[in-house]
Parts: structure tokens; sequence; C-alpha cells
């Protein structure tokens, strides 16, 4: 049966099934914005998940969970902390009690922070030989490994006001301090090297 039906005589059409037409479209119009408002997940978490992990939102959380000694950035060039992952066990990449914490900026990861305890340096640097690197100055007594990961990357684009968007992680700022061993990863070109550099300089 048409949508519209034309009656014989007049040629007039029928509305009587504008009405419904409207409801499912005001219907459609209102469950898509309700779908825009729910929180959802990348295709990539924006921290690895093991079955012990503890995800906090809160820097203060962290001393009641590890034992790991975690110093924030002084300098986060408008950045702040987003979410906290903090790690009982040791999982392929990282130590028992590692924290790790994700930076965000205009709805985008800006950094991620690792920070590894009881681990060297030269414990990891020889993962990284196949990628260009370079030694950074970080203050007087230290210096440390900047990785050059990859340049071209591939982004997730979120729903708005929702997840952040994320991309590939391209460079790598790895250096030791107060007994453990920190590592400051940028997303994208979403932070400069300098800024990464400066981020590390700044941690007391």
């Amino acid at each position: 049966m048409p949508i519209f039906n034309r009656t014989i005589k007049t040629g007039e059409t029928s509305i009587g099934l504008f009405p419904i037409l409207l409801v499912l479209i005001l219907v459609g119009t209102i469950g898509l914005q309700i779908y825009n408002r729910i929180p959802t997940s990348p295709g990539v978490p924006l921290l690895a998940k093991t079955s012990d992990m503890i995800e906090l939102t809160r820097f203060e959380e962290i001393a009641t969970r590890t034992q790991t000694p975690v110093s924030l950035p002084e300098k986060l060039f408008d950045s702040s902390l987003y979410l906290i992952g903090v790690y009982p066990s040791a999982t392929k990449n990282w130590p028992a009690q590692t924290v790790a914490m994700v930076f965000i900026k205009n709805n985008a990861r800006f950094m991620e922070m690792d920070v590894l305890p009881n681990k060297k340096l030269a414990d990891v640097s020889p993962q990284y030989t196949a990628y260009p690197q370079e030694t950074v100055v970080i203050n007087q007594e230290q210096t440390g490994l900047f990785v050059h990961l990859r340049g071209g990357f591939t982004c997730t684009t979120p729903k708005p006001n929702t997840v952040p968007a994320m991309c590939l992680i391209t460079n790598m700022l790895l250096f030791e301090k107060n007994g453990t061993l920190i590592q400051l990863s940028s997303d994208g070109d979403h932070v400069s090297d300098g800024e990464l550099i400066e981020m590390a300089r700044s941690i007391k």
C-alpha cells in the first residue's frame, strides 16, 4: 500500500499516516540524542586491562593502593589527570605495583605516564634498539632515553562529550626517578617533543 493514498474522485492526498511518520521521526531523534550521551570506550582501551587492575580517578588514592612512589609533573601544559591504573601483579611489560596514568587535553589523550618500581633504564632499553633514539638531559646529574616509535598515527573518534579521543603512541621518554623507571609516552601529535621533555624535568 502506498504511504500516501489518493482518492479516486478528487485526487487529494490523505494524511492518515502523517502523524505516524512524525512520531517515528521524533522517536528516532530522541533515541539518537540518548545514544550520543552514553559513554563508550574507544576501540583500544586507554589503559591495559588485567584481572586485578585497579582503576582510580584521583591522584590522592594512589598511596592507598600501592607503595610505589609517584610524583606528578609540575608542568602539565593545560592537560589534566584523567585515569589511573594500579597493577598489583606483574604483566608482560610491567613489574608488579606499576602505576599508569593518562592525561587528557581538549578531550583527547595527551600523554601517558607509567611508573615502574624496581626497574632500571638498562633493563628496558634493549627492547627499543630498533627505533631511532637519542639521549636527553633531564637534569645536571641525569639523562633519559628518547625513543621515536613511529611517524604516522591512527586516531579514534569519540562520541561528543564522552570518552577522550586517542592516537597511537609516537614517542617515549624513559628515565629513572626515586627508585623507579618512568615512561612518558606522547599521544600522536598532541604533545610536542619539547613539552614531553619539560614535563619529565618538572617531576620532583
